[in-house]
């Protein structure tokens, strides 16, 4: 099974093809992931993990798209991202995107969503959210409260989906 790591940067993950617009020794395929298409054939990459890229990226409803593409049917995408209020998301000049923990509903295959997901034809169910708490106190938070908080004070530095491609179409 194909394995990528989109925006690799200089950190090698093994058992996984390492994707980068920076030429580096532990890159193997060097592409701007801002152009598309991305240089992997229809349904043909099992698992893509995504740390700390997407928020650089122009177009998320498109990478969403590429994403989609390429993964096959029960395949799987993990993407981390600073949380939407914490300082790390703003300090950036590079990021371009903020996420909280309804960003993907946009492209979930939930139909009480619906109403959020006619941006695009690609439809994932979200298999998990992870909050990444400042302190390792606030895990033992109700995750109902640590969220109330969050959106008040930067309590959460960044958050992790798992979203999955369903094996069959859904309409």
């Amino acid at each position: 099974m194909v394995k990528l790591n989109l925006g690799s940067g200089p950190w090698k993950a093994e058992g996984f093809l390492n994707v980068d617009i920076i030429n580096h020794p532990n890159v193997d395929i060097v592409h701007n992931l801002n152009e598309v298409p991305w240089p992997f054939e229809d349904e043909s990459v099992g698992h893509v993990h995504a740390k700390n890229i997407l928020e650089h990226l122009d177009d998320l409803v498109l990478t969403m798209e590429e994403i989609w593409r390429i993964l096959i049917p029960g395949g799987t995408t993990e993407i981390v991202v600073p949380y939407y209020n914490c300082t790390g998301a703003f300090r950036d000049p590079t990021h371009k995107q903020f996420f909280t923990e309804h960003t993907f509903d946009y492209f979930s295959v939930n139909r009480s969503l619906s109403h959020y997901n006619y941006y695009s034809k690609c439809r994932f169910e979200v298999v998990g959210i992870t909050l990444h708490p400042v302190r390792r106190f606030l895990r033992e938070l109700p995750r109902g409260f640590l969220l109330l908080l969050a959106h008040n004070f930067c309590l959460i530095h960044a958050i992790t989906f798992l979203l999955h491609k369903p094996d069959h179409e859904t309409t």
